[in-house]
């Protein structure tokens, strides 16, 4: 794609997600993106959790990736098994002196696996993302509206504005990036949101993006979680995550 120019005297973007294959398929958009349009600027927001204050939301446009949570456990079941990240292969004392990596590897069976690993990163993952999406979406159960802005009325006096944050966030799902209607709605998504980002050239960068394989633990071909899920699973799942999780992220509960 040859390099053009739009207009993005906008406001700040960022992008963000809360697992490694979300976090290289949405980063992999927006990269291909400003190859595009070199002016265009964003920034990865690695700790989601920190710093989306009212007055940097009021100023941003935020992107964010989730995934589907049984999914999350298998491919970190997956991921952790190979992964060379410094913090999976250095001992700890929560394993008996030897790393998280080494720790899941050795477990005989694919549930044990799974049931660590639902246990350990994959539960701060999955309740990392639906504290977020429960109190910054339009699923929000506790409102976040500051009771501080304020502006003028037709007859000159001033009444309290609030401020709802769901405005400056939207949230796409890896999902999405696997289908071609998927691939569609994730542009009128983000164009929708980022009015000043160009519909045709994104929707170019993401049809080079396509299907290609994300990592080495995905492969774009839909779920697997129900080829490796027991009963078992499914309940200790059940016991670990809040009730609304699903209507939370807007999946289906298996």
């Amino acid at each position: 794609m040859s390099k053009r120019r739009c207009n993005t005297d906008n406001a700040d973007v960022f992008i963000g997600a809360w697992h490694k294959t979300g976090i290289n398929a949405i980063k992999s958009l927006f990269r291909l993106y400003k190859e595009d349009v070199p002016t265009f600027e964003f920034q990865f927001k690695k700790k989601l959790g920190i710093g989306f204050n009212h007055y940097v939301l009021e100023h941003s446009k935020v992107i964010l990736c989730i995934r589907n949570p049984y999914e999350t456990i298998v491919s970190g079941m997956r991921y952790h098994q190979k992964t060379k990240e410094k913090w999976c292969i250095q001992p700890h004392e929560r394993y008996g002196g030897i790393s998280y990596k080494e720790h899941i590897s050795n477990l005989e069976t694919e549930e044990e696996k799974l049931l660590f690993e639902m246990r350990e990163n994959a539960y701060l993952t999955i309740t990392s993302m639906y504290d977020f999406v429960r109190d910054h979406s339009q699923y929000e159960i506790y409102s976040k509206t500051s009771k501080n802005i304020k502006e003028k009325t037709p007859d000159g006096t001033w009444r309290e504005k609030g401020y709802n944050i769901n405005d400056n966030i939207v949230f796409i799902r890896l999902e999405q990036f696997e289908t071609e209607e998927g691939r569609q709605e994730i542009v009128d998504t983000i164009t929708s949101h980022v009015p000043n980002m160009d519909k045709d050239i994104l929707a170019e960068c993401i049809q080079a993006h396509g299907r290609k394989k994300f990592n080495k633990t995905h492969d774009g071909s839909g779920y697997t979680y129900d080829q490796h899920f027991t009963g078992k699973l499914y309940h200790e799942f059940d016991e670990l995550f809040p009730e609304d999780l699903f209507e939370v992220l807007g999946y289906q509960r298996k």
